[in-house]
């Protein structure tokens, strides 16, 4: 009987030991990430721990390699400087009224591997590339304010989750916004109601060749983009596919949706080089209230569709 006991509490100990050690909170006595000493409980952050940073502490967290931790939290008035490096979640990524810094070159690199994340009122002071795979979620501005990218902006979306950008908020990216899916799944760009005002001083991509809904631009308050506009949508499954009150001031972009299922283009003011939705299934399409600049143009149903 002893022995059965002094076995089975072995087996639990390590269970126990990574249940209570689950959070780690930053305190920055220095700005080394890696010191055990800057983490309470002391220790540094490893994939089985919820890490958070706070305001208050005399110094921000600086990583100096590679990071992997189970969840990620940038509370009100917290920085983090990425330092050229990438930070993994395991789970959820939530930013609220945070600043990332990158102290090297180029944007901040952040993936999610489940969960839903929230990037909310944040500064991301040279750009963001993010990319959410799994079943992960990300919810961009969908509450407390807008996000500022101080430089380019990629989203990745290689997992079955939604994407929504700029959700209640219109966040402002200085600098070019390139969207992409490999894995479909539901997508809403720029569905904030705010008035009309510039989301991306530099281009707009978006590229999703595996399908899922996708809906570009808000039911009220127009979205300007001030340079080109690159769309290339392969709509397997044929998807609703909808773009609406979306602005581009620059020649020379291309727009292109194969298969949709319903297609929507509603109160656009686009100018690109060519303009091409082939393919089209089901439902009906509605055109109205647009303004298009284009050097060509093609509207084409599938054989077999019979709607009007």
């Amino acid at each position: 009987m002893i022995t059965r006991l002094l076995y089975l509490t072995a087996l639990l100990l390590p269970f126990t030991g990574t249940l209570y050690a689950q959070a780690k909170n930053w305190i920055g006595t220095t700005d080394e990430w890696g010191l055990p000493e800057n983490w309470n409980p002391n220790g540094i952050p490893t994939s089985v721990n919820s890490v958070s940073v706070s305001a208050g502490a005399p110094n921000w967290p600086k990583l100096s390699g590679p990071v992997e931790v189970g969840s990620f939290t940038m509370n009100a008035g917290s920085q983090l400087d990425v330092n050229g490096h990438k930070l993994t979640s395991l789970g959820v990524v939530n930013l609220t009224e945070a600043t990332v810094n990158n102290s090297a070159t180029g944007p901040a690199l952040i993936e999610t591997n489940g969960g839903t994340s929230h990037l909310r009122n944040s500064v991301f002071a040279t750009g963001l590339d993010f990319t959410a795979t799994g079943s992960a979620v990300l919810n961009e501005a969908d509450a407390t304010g807008p996000n500022t990218y101080n430089g380019n902006v990629k989203i990745t979306m290689a997992g079955s989750g939604g994407l929504n950008f700029s959700g209640t908020f219109r966040s402002v990216v200085n600098g070019d916004l390139t969207i992409e899916r490999t894995v479909g799944g539901t997508t809403n760009l720029f569905t904030s109601t705010a008035i009309a005002s510039t989301a991306v001083t530099g281009d707009f991509s978006y590229t999703n060749k595996v399908g899922g809904v996708t809906v570009i631009g808000s039911t009220d308050g127009k979205t300007i983009i001030a340079g080109k506009l690159y769309i290339d949508s392969d709509a397997t499954g044929s998807p609703t596919f909808t773009l609406r009150r979306l602005t581009n001031n620059i020649t020379g972009g291309e727009v292109t949706i194969l298969n949709p299922g319903e297609f929507n283009l509603l109160n656009d003011t686009l100018t690109v080089a060519s303009f091409t939705v082939t393919g089209k299934k089901f439902g009906n399409s509605t055109i109205d209230l647009n303004k298009l600049t284009f050097g060509s143009f093609l509207y084409e149903d599938d054989p077999g569709n019979n709607a009007v």
